[in-house]
């Protein structure tokens, strides 16, 4: 049997990914695609993305300086260059799942809990797990 080559961004993973702003207002976004630097440690998890001006623009959730939500173009990722040469590279073990499912993805999105006024969620403000009273943290008050 032969060994698929490896393609970056195949357009079987494209057509899976949902337009952007699709999954605007929805707490736990469907990830889609997983890239990756294999000697930086960076991450982007993609949610939504579009053909725009002759590049893929994407969403989803980027571990990096920072862990954050935010855009990032396809073509500026094909331009990384890490030592030896190596370059962004697309998880090709990732499945499609819910953020909630990705230990990495530190989101407020948690089931709900009946009769619970004051539940812990990842405060991106904070940094860290905080006591929340509905969508409000105690801690910072966002």
């Amino acid at each position: 049997m032969a060994e698929e080559e490896y393609e970056f961004f195949p357009d079987s993973v494209r057509s899976q990914i949902p337009k952007l702003y699709s999954q605007e207002g929805n707490k736990d976004p469907m990830v889609y695609m997983k890239l990756f630097t294999p000697w930086a440690g960076w991450s982007w998890f993609i949610t939504e993305g579009e053909e725009q001006n002759g590049d893929f623009l994407m969403f989803g959730y980027v571990i990096g300086h920072a862990r954050e939500w935010g855009y990032v173009s396809l073509n500026e990722l094909k331009e990384v260059s890490g030592p030896a040469g190596l370059k962004v590279e697309r998880d090709i073990h990732f499945k499609p799942c819910n953020a909630s499912e990705i230990s990495d993805i530190k989101t407020h999105y948690k089931p709900k809990v009946e009769n619970e006024r004051v539940q812990t969620f990842y405060c991106e403000t904070c940094d860290q797990d905080t006591p929340h009273e509905g969508s409000d943290c105690l801690v910072c008050g966002n």
